[in-house]
């Protein structure tokens, strides 16, 4: 949800700018206006990431004042492509040696510029050196009265002030600064983790909430930012643990259990509220095929901006969860999946069952990289033996084998049933399913299948029981079991085995021959068939 369509920040009747780190959570994200954050960076260079980041998540209708070193703001902000940032960025520069008095000047010497101009809002960015300030605003209250009249300043400027400090001396005004939460709305503290940045969090005031003792990862972005995990994201006063946030259709006609369950009748209700839940129990219901990828995609991007506190719950209300549909949701972040066969009493047991538990599985924060990976990367019909073992190996290379199980199957016909005798029989109506012939038998690969799912499997594609075609089988249920056995028939040689234009596989799915490729030459052959009469239907005939 962006900042633009939350419905209480729009209610606010305030501007808000975004923060720009890629899946913060809304209350950090949302910068109000008027309003006057501090940000600290242990490095220069982290401290431009944060400023870049601010400027990538800025409107086009943006208006952006950046105040900082000669000619440094607009070699960094040339780092941006031209269809990024605000609409209107402008660049003023410090002079250099500022004494104290300077200092303390500053916000009077930035209204001259703004005159006639007080009532745009605007996004101040003020990049100094941590050190130069510590070291100019050490007497007295100097450092608390300059704050101050930043915060009269943006008051009266319709401004909002995001003062960036980088370099030495960063724990150190930190300690300084704690105590001006009456001045700023934000300070947060930007230290170096390895790759990765550590985002301390001391406090911060939203028009969505007021938090404090974060300590949250970051990683690099493509313009600064983007949010990994939060240690402490539901150790917060007033947690809303015991909130429960349901859609009405999947208690069955049922009343709100308590005070702190939270009943909507659609799904996007649901959402709505729980865009600003911490450790809440979230449940949403699907009913139809068509409805999966889009609980999908709110249960992802909840995860991604919730984090790991924060339950997320599926009910599947009538059969039409498939293999694959679990494990899109399972990929997405959510914590549960129940399905349409469990009561309302086993439903509500399970969500007892999750209570106190923590999300601890990494996701991928790109929702259509999730979808594609579930996709099969093949097309599907009968094939080549060479070109089976093609396309094996290349769902192997791919994030599919990872994502979503697969089998390879060997079938071993029984006597007097040769292997394309068997193929004769298979209807493959699958995107991603493959057979070929190799060796004497029937090699299939069955996208997104498990093993527990074979049998039934084999009696649709056949028609038939596998134990009355084939006298055993193979499967290789693993991506690691599936390369051994495609790296041992491709040492066979892979050939022989009956081409896929003889295949009865759907026209739609077969793959098409090649353009140059001859054409089959089909060779009849005397088949004996053995006919049994039943004796009781022999002694009727005359």
């Amino acid at each position: 949800m962006s900042l633009s369509s939350d419905p209480v920040l729009m209610r606010s009747g305030r501007h808000h700018y975004s923060l720009g780190i890629d899946g913060l959570w809304p209350e950090f994200d949302a910068l109000r206006c008027p309003g006057l954050y501090w940000l600290l960076a242990d490095r220069p260079a982290q401290g431009d990431a944060l400023i870049l980041g601010l400027l990538a998540g800025a409107t086009a209708e943006a208006r952006v004042d950046w105040v900082a070193a000669a000619d440094h703001a607009r070699q960094t902000a040339a780092r941006l492509p031209p269809q990024v940032g605000p609409g209107r960025l402008n660049f003023l520069a410090l002079p250099e040696g500022m004494t104290t008095e300077a200092w303390l000047r500053l916000p009077e010497d930035l209204s001259r510029g703004r005159r006639g101009r007080r009532t745009a809002p605007r996004l101040v960015i003020l990049e100094v050196a941590t050190s130069a300030l510590d070291g100019a605003l050490n007497e007295g209250d100097e450092l608390a009265r300059w704050c101050r009249q930043w915060r009269d300043w943006a008051d009266a400027h319709q401004a909002c002030v995001v003062i960036v400090s980088h370099g030495e001396r960063g724990l150190a005004m930190r300690g300084r600064l704690h105590p001006y939460n009456d001045a700023l709305d934000g300070l947060a503290h930007l230290q170096p983790a390895g790759e990765e940045g550590r985002f301390l969090v001391v406090h911060w005031r939203s028009d969505l909430r007021v938090c404090g003792g974060r300590d949250l990862t970051l990683a690099s972005a493509a313009f600064g930012w983007r949010l990994l995990s939060s240690l402490t994201q539901d150790e917060i006063a007033g947690s809303d643990d015991h909130e429960y946030l349901v859609q009405r259709d999947v208690l069955e006609g049922a009343p709100a259990l308590s005070e702190h369950w939270h009943v909507h009748d659609t799904p996007r209700g649901v959402v709505a509220q729980a865009i600003n839940a911490q450790a809440s129990t979230v449940v949403l219901g699907v009913e139809h095929a068509d409805d999966i990828e889009a609980v999908a995609r709110w249960m992802h991007g909840l995860r991604s901006q919730r984090g790991n506190a924060i339950k997320l719950v599926v009910r599947e209300l009538v059969p039409c969860l498939r293999y694959r549909d679990e494990r899109l949701l399972w990929l997405c972040g959510v914590t549960l999946v129940v399905g349409a066969s469990l009561t309302l009493p086993q439903f509500l047991s399970r969500l007892e069952g999750i209570q106190g538990q923590r999300f601890t599985r990494q996701i991928d924060p790109d929702f259509d990289a999730i979808v594609a990976s579930l996709r099969p990367v093949t097309l599907g019909g009968a094939v080549s033996p060479t070109i089976f073992l093609e396309r094996i190996t290349r769902w192997l290379e791919s994030s599919s084998a990872e994502a979503v199980g697969s089998l390879v199957v060997a079938l071993q016909p029984t006597g007097g049933l040769s292997a394309d005798q068997a193929l004769d029989r298979c209807r493959l109506h699958r995107h991603g399913d493959m057979v070929a012939v190799m060796e004497g038998r029937l090699y299939l690969f069955l996208f997104g299948c498990r093993a527990i799912d074979l049998d039934p499997a084999l009696k649709r594609l056949f028609g038939l029981p596998a134990a009355a075609l084939f006298e055993s089988r193979e499967y290789f249920d693993t991506p690691e079991s599936a390369a051994l056995e495609v790296h041992r028939m491709i040492g066979w040689g892979g050939g022989g085995g009956r081409q896929q234009a003889a295949s009865p596989v759907s026209p739609a799915l077969s793959d098409q021959p090649a353009l140059d490729a001859p054409e089959p030459v089909v060779v009849p052959r005397p088949v004996t068939l053995r006919l049994r009469t039943d004796p009781a239907q022999e002694a009727s005939r005359p």
